[in-house]
């Protein structure tokens, strides 16, 4: 059983463990997911204004406004959960914002987000 279980574990998620077959079905999902999110482009959806929050930070805010979860975030990313935490709670941070829906109406205040 041991062999069939492959650790997921990096940037502080230490203990999470998938078998190897869900790891597959999680690329290929992740794959096709990113292929149709392709189109939408972040890069149009987020506009620069002054803070430093880092492309990827962007990006993950801009899913998260969307209504994705931060495992759907990932998976479009194709990054790991641990990576989306590390990028909500630097963007919480950044925006001075208490939870996601706060820091994306921030976003959206501060014009780092477009309807």
């Amino acid at each position: 059983m041991k062999e069939e279980m492959q650790s997921a574990s990096s940037g502080g998620c230490e203990g999470s463990e998938v078998p190897a077959a869900a790891d597959s079905a999680k690329s290929a999902i992740g794959k096709r997911l990113r292929s149709f999110y392709a189109n939408v482009g972040t890069t149009a959806a987020v506009a620069s204004s002054g803070t430093d929050l880092t492309q990827r930070e962007h990006d993950v805010l801009y899913w998260l406004a969307l209504g994705k979860t931060g495992y759907e975030t990932s998976i479009i990313m194709g990054i790991s959960q641990c990576t989306v935490r590390v990028h909500i709670r630097n963007t919480l941070r950044k925006l001075n914002a208490s939870n996601i829906p706060h820091a994306v109406a921030r976003g959206f205040r501060k014009g780092i987000l477009h309807p």
